[in-house]
């Protein structure tokens, strides 16, 4: 009778010692839960990056669709010879394209800055994701 209470003494020690890693398993299960939220917004960012780059490279490609038809207008004109007011309307919409070509640049500056930094982040998580592995049995 000794021996079984010996026996089950050591199977509640046992018992506590599992219910400590199952309690650790749970915190690791939530890290991981918080690492899958990041990483889930941080695809939702690359998403909308992605967006913005398909708007953008349509917006690209609608300027340069103006721009081979201003080349014809500036054939059209030197055919014609134009007026002043011609040359001043036609200076007054490449103003316009310029400047819509500068606020792109600028936006796609921005995209470029912001893409750096999520890369940051996203080798970080990595590292740490690498340094946690070995925790777990993971290779």
């Amino acid at each position: 009778m000794k021996k079984l209470t010996e026996h089950d003494e050591h199977f509640e020690k046992i018992d506590e010692h599992f219910e400590k890693i199952d309690e650790r398993f749970e915190k690791i299960d939530e890290h991981f839960e918080k690492i899958d939220e990041r990483f889930e917004k941080i695809d939702e960012r690359f998403v909308r990056v992605d967006e913005r780059f398909d708007r953008l490279e349509k917006q690209v490609d609608l300027i340069a669709i103006k721009v081979v038809e201003h080349d014809e207008q500036f054939r059209s004109i030197k055919e014609n010879m134009a007026t002043k007011d011609d040359i001043r309307e036609i200076a007054m919409t490449l103003d316009i394209i310029v400047g819509l070509q500068r606020k792109r640049d600028q936006e796609m500056s921005m995209i470029v800055h912001g893409m750096k930094r999520h890369e940051g982040r996203i080798e970080k998580l990595e590292t740490e994701a690498k340094r946690l592995n070995p925790a777990f049995g993971l290779g």
